[in-house]
């Protein structure tokens, strides 16, 4: 099953370049991910679209202006949806890296009751 990731950078493009390397060695890319750049003024923008020009998966959203946390994610979340129809969304931090190169594999694979509203996982280092 497809997913979708969403991915929130504030000024922070290093970060959020570290990321995107990670998940680009994921064994599967059976993914849709989105940069939402949360009104950042600096290069940000520019670095990151310049670093995704050849990804097919993974996509750019600029807000004009910071609209927090809550509100930069659920603009990623209506892209991913109103897009990709993809409604199993993870959110993370632009600092996340994912070492497990299986991670989004067995993501998708996860089973959960319909009553779940959203799940977490361990979060390992600083």
């Amino acid at each position: 099953m497809r997913i979708g990731i969403v991915i929130l950078n504030y000024l922070n493009w290093q970060d959020t370049l570290e990321c995107i390397n990670s998940l680009r060695k994921q064994s599967s890319q059976e993914f849709e991910a989105v940069v939402v750049d949360n009104g950042s003024n600096n290069e940000s923008v520019e670095k990151i679209s310049e670093w995704i020009s050849d990804d097919k998966n993974i996509h750019l959203i600029v807000s004009e202006k910071n609209l927090g946390f809550a509100n930069g994610n659920n603009l990623g979340i209506n892209f991913l949806k109103t897009k990709y129809l993809i409604y199993r969304i993870l959110l993370v931090n632009n600092d996340v890296i994912f070492d497990q190169v299986d991670y989004v594999e067995k993501l998708s694979k996860l089973t959960y009751p319909s009553h779940v509203g959203a799940i977490g996982t361990q979060i390992i280092g600083s």
